[in-house]
This record gives structure tokens, C-alpha cells and sequence, in this order.
């Protein structure tokens, strides 16, 4: 009598252990496939980052870069000969 009690117990401590087994897997299957869905997002943003930087005007750019400089500089003097605020 007190044999089929101890059974009954091991199957439902069985039992409990695959369903925590279970939960386990699946929440580390799912970890795993977030992992490689961002890796994939990671690739397509670095290839759309090249061919954006393909794209890119360097002789257009420089040009700019050279005006900015002259405005920061400007602004720079504008500001040097204003009164010092109290």
C-alpha cells in the first residue's frame, strides 16, 4: 500500500520536473531565436549603412565641412567680443 504512494509521488515530482524542463527549453529556444533575429537586423543595417557610405558625395561634402568650419569659427569671434556676462 504505502509502495503505490511513493510511486504516485515520483510520478508527480517526474511530472512537475518535464514541465519545468519544458518551460526551460522553450524559453531558451525563444532566447536564441531573438539572439539571431537581432544578429540579422545587425547585417541588414551594416549593409545598409554601406551602401549608403557608396552613395556618399565626398566632393560634394568637403566643400561644406570647409563653410561650417568658417561658420563655427565666426560665431566663435562673435561670441570672444560680446561683454562678459555677470
Amino acid at each position: 500500500f504505502l509502495s503505490t504512494f511513493i510511486l504516485i509521488s515520483q510520478n508527480r515530482q517526474q511530472a512537475i520536473a518535464e514541465g519545468n524542463n519544458k518551460v526551460v527549453q522553450d524559453r531558451l529556444l525563444q532566447m536564441l531565436t531573438d539572439v539571431m533575429t537581432d544578429e540579422k537586423l545587425d547585417i541588414m543595417n551594416e549593409e545598409m549603412i554601406g551602401k549608403l557610405l557608396e552613395r556618399l558625395d565626398v566632393d560634394r561634402i568637403s566643400p561644406l565641412v570647409t563653410r561650417v568650419d568658417q561658420v563655427a569659427a565666426c560665431v566663435a569671434r562673435i561670441e570672444a567680443a560680446l561683454p562678459a556676462k555677470s
